[in-house]
């Protein structure tokens, strides 16, 4: 099944390599949505691996930005540590964006240095920078 979601990362997306040396990058995006049966704010997690030159670009997400998601689901199930089958949400994306980092972080990020932020603007004397 095809899907499109928009979610924030739970996790720093990692790029690994398979044992055939195809990289991929994988992590987490919490989807939060309003249950109006049960009245209640729920969040899913749904794992994302994403494959070719999109692992790249997933790579530089982190924690907490925010994400644009589609690619296939797959639904299956776990045991957690308490014991319990839960249930699992992954998809294989096809596409995946990042939409709340600034351009200087993004470059950053290109460049290996990892987060950055960008410069505060320099006023003089208390006057506004606009």
């Amino acid at each position: 099944m095809q899907v499109s979601f928009h979610g924030t990362a739970g996790s720093d997306f990692e790029i690994k390599q398979s044992a055939k040396g195809s990289e991929y990058a994988t992590g987490s995006v919490a989807y939060s949505f309003w249950d109006s049966r049960e009245q209640e704010r729920k969040t899913l997690w749904v794992r994302c691996t994403t494959f070719g030159r999109s692992a790249n670009f997933a790579g530089q997400i982190r924690k907490g930005d925010r994400v644009i998601v589609s690619g296939e689901l797959k639904v299956g199930a776990y045991t957690n540590k308490s014991g319990e089958v839960v249930a699992s949400a992954d998809v294989v994306t096809a596409d995946i964006t990042s939409f709340a980092v600034n351009k200087d972080e993004m470059s950053a990020r290109r460049q290996g240095g990892g987060s950055a932020s960008a410069p505060a603007p320099q006023t003089g004397g208390g006057d506004l920078p606009f």
